[in-house]
């Protein structure tokens, strides 16, 4: 782990300069913000098997990816897979359907480098920072595959209205909308009440036990 700064300050407010303390401190603080806090809801379906993955799937997301992303641990890189894609697919697709036929995840893929960003100009508690773990390139590859699956199935459930996280949509559409409205209320004296949910670090706490079921 890379803290990147020499000091960090304890919950007491206190500081501290000792690198195996702030690494603790580290790995409590992120360990407590990504633990899920809402109950596993019982599911009522049932979900068919995951179709195998195909080997033009594996090529595909080598050659979009980008050559400079960082390698995690293992020191696979990006450019090695490109480099040798032709001879090397055909086993990492092999190696990749066995993770999803086992549902089993790698121990190296479960190791991480992780970097600490600061968000503020003067960071000094560990919440300041945002963590980029450098993970394995070829773990990379394999949610990229299972992303772009759900991203073209998510777009028959979606509503229209929904425009954040959305490739070639965005929030400004949505912005306009409401400021039609406003604008339209407002000449016509129409009642418009309008409420804004800003959740505390929401996505942190997602349960992910449940995203593959879901």
């Amino acid at each position: 782990m890379n803290t990147q700064e020499k000091q960090k300050e304890r919950p007491d407010g206190s500081t501290t300069y000792n690198r195996p303390e702030i690494r603790k401190l580290v790995l409590t603080h992120f360990s407590n913000l990504y633990a899920a806090t809402t109950r596993e809801p019982q599911s009522r379906y049932n979900h068919p098997d995951e179709p195998e993955i195909l080997q033009h799937e594996v090529e595909h997301a080598i050659v979009t990816s980008k050559t400079n992303i960082s390698p995690g641990p293992d020191q696979i890189t990006m450019l090695q897979l490109k480099l040798g894609i032709e001879s090397i697919a055909p086993h990492l697709t092999a190696a990749l359907n066995q993770v999803l036929t086992n549902g089993r995840t790698p121990e190296d893929w479960k190791t991480v480098k992780i970097s600490l960003l600061p968000k503020t100009t003067k960071p000094k508690k560990v919440k300041d920072y945002r963590p980029v773990a450098l993970s394995s390139i070829v773990s990379k590859l394999f949610t990229k595959i299972l992303t772009r699956r759900i991203t073209a199935k998510s777009e028959d459930y979606l509503e229209e209205s929904q425009a954040g996280f959305r490739r070639g949509r965005g929030c400004a559409d949505n912005i306009q909308v409401v400021a039609q409205m406003w604008e339209k209320c407002t000449e016509f004296k129409i009642p418009l009440v309008a409420v804004f949910l800003d959740f505390t670090c929401a996505f942190d706490n997602v349960n992910w036990t449940r995203y593959p079921k879901s």
